[in-house]
């Protein structure tokens, strides 16, 4: 997904913003979340066979589909309506 002045959006919490390459690195991934690198394999993996991302060189993308279930997610844990924060509106 590519955003203004040619920036590439490549997940969904970091849409669009500088660090979202770096941000969505696997080593990030579970640097951040405090996960065992076996486990964190494990859920990349399992992801991708739900068809939610895609590695793209090391870089996890967010699939439509994962977008649109994280889309879900917060709406249900917070009520935020996503299409306005993504400036659909």
């Amino acid at each position: 997904m590519s955003c203004k002045g040619g920036k590439r959006s490549d997940a969904f919490n970091h849409k669009c913003q500088p660090d979202a390459i770096s941000e969505s690195r696997f080593e990030h991934l579970y640097q951040h979340m405090r996960w065992q690198p076996v486990f964190a394999t494990r859920v990349v993996r399992r992801a991708e066979q739900r068809g939610l991302i895609r590695n793209q060189a090391g870089v996890l993308l967010l699939t439509e589909r994962g977008q649109q279930m994280a889309r879900q997610s917060l709406l249900a844990t917070t009520g935020a309506d996503m299409t306005f924060v993504e400036g659909k509106r």
